[in-house]
């Protein structure tokens, strides 16, 4: 005779118990069918985890992808204006033409190269100077890094103060293009807010740099004004120089 297997369940807010008879095998298949659904259900769930990890793997490279995507197509635009740049130079170098993107200049060839020679300003506003003016072209764009020493002609007897600004221009062109450093809204080639300049306070000399980005299409910057003023607005230095020579020498020789 099979031997038979009491199991008895209590329930512990009603009190009342509940008990199942069954034999060996039946308790042995019951046992083997608890551990295969254990077993199942934990599988399954591994899977789920597995396929949420790799849910969000997809996502984060779908998301890189994206994200080269766009790299990629900014460096493609690059590459494009890039090659724009160097088939104007190449055709302006073969036809003799300038390299600013204006083409022949109806200014005598040496007022392109050097300083600009304006009225000066009045001696109680001549202390503030500059010296060892240089530009150096950066890139096939003509993209430019510029250098100066600002000089307090007084030797040091009392303190210049004031804002300082880089003005990049070319006014052979219509319309007439202009760009500052610091960048600022120009009006006819004049900063709009001088205290948005490079603010400045010396007793001897200060060195200054910056750089110029030419625009991406277009005629180029040929000229560039130095300009000064004073903490309470008034134009204490201007200085004009053309850089077409400057930007014809290869940073790269």
């Amino acid at each position: 005779m099979a031997k038979e297997f009491t199991i008895m369940f209590l329930s512990k807010k009603s009190g009342r118990h509940f008990s199942v008879k069954m034999n060996l095998l039946t308790m042995i298949l019951f046992a083997v069918f608890l551990i295969c659904l254990i077993c199942i259900t934990g599988v399954s769930f591994k899977s789920y985890i597995d396929m949420l990890q790799k849910n969000e793997s997809s996502r984060s490279l779908v998301k890189q992808l994206e994200n080269d995507v766009e790299k990629l197509k900014k460096v493609n635009r690059e590459a494009y204006l890039y090659k724009l740049w160097a088939d104007r130079i190449i055709y302006r170098r073969i036809n003799f033409e300038d390299a600013t993107g204006k083409g022949t200049s109806g200014l005598p060839t040496d007022t392109l190269d050097g300083e600009v020679h304006e009225e000066p300003l009045e001696d109680m506003q001549s202390l503030l100077d500059i010296d060892e003016f240089d530009v150096t072209r950066i890139n096939l764009g003509l993209d430019f890094e510029f250098s100066f020493n600002l000089i307090n002609r007084s030797s040091g007897k009392h303190t210049l103060a004031g804002y300082i600004f880089v003005v990049a221009s070319n006014n052979e062109v219509k319309p007439e293009i202009y760009e500052s450093w610091p960048r600022v809204e120009n009006l006819s080639g004049m900063p709009k807010d001088f205290k948005k300049g490079t603010k400045f306070a010396i007793r001897y000399m200060r060195n200054v740099k910056g750089r110029i980005n030419q625009p991406d299409i277009g005629p180029k910057f040929n000229r560039v004004d130095l300009i000064a003023y004073s903490e309470d607005g008034n134009i204490i230095m201007k200085r004009g120089f053309y850089i077409e020579r400057y930007l014809k020498e290869s940073p790269f020789e």
